[in-house]
């Protein structure tokens, strides 16, 4: 099971005509953890999140491959010369899955700016390593995303 959702708000940008709400939740992956080791601890087991879970912060894979196929972003050394170099949706999986670390390339590319200096949104994702804490992660997820109104104002 896997399973994304935006939390906690960073930027709120707010015009004339329209409020738009962008999330960043890259600081959300400790609190989680925090808070899911209370629980298991209140509950007395002996096990701990990064025992039942992978946890990770992505953002949408296009974030990914425009930032790689920028022509006028600099490389940095042990980042791909462009997306093609890299099958970016198994990458994401195993992060996902905690089998591969996020590589520093994937946290510029979640930092960067677009022309109206906006970073890209970002998810959390747990994924339960055995099954019997699948309802776990559904209602830690269904938690952080319960505040799930947005206030839209256009005029």
């Amino acid at each position: 099971m896997n399973t994304g959702v935006h939390v906690h708000s960073a930027t709120d940008l707010i015009t004339n005509s329209s409020t738009t709400i962008y999330t960043y939740s890259e600081s959300s992956l400790d609190v989680c953890k925090e808070l899911i080791d209370e629980i298991l601890d209140l509950l007395g087991e002996k096990k701990k999140c990064d025992d039942i879970f992978a946890l990770s912060v992505l953002a949408e894979d296009y974030t990914y491959q425009e930032f790689l196929d920028d022509e006028d972003s600099p490389k940095k050394k042990g980042q791909p010369k462009s997306s093609e170099e890299v099958d970016i949706p198994k990458l994401m999986d195993d992060i996902m899955h905690g089998l591969e670390k996020k590589p520093k390339w994937m946290k510029d590319a979640e930092k960067k700016e677009n022309y109206m200096g906006l970073t890209a949104s970002t998810n959390l994702h747990i994924v339960a390593k055995d099954d019997k804490y699948e309802k776990l992660a559904e209602l830690v997820i269904k938690f952080l995303y319960s505040a799930d109104q947005e206030a839209v104002r256009d005029g």
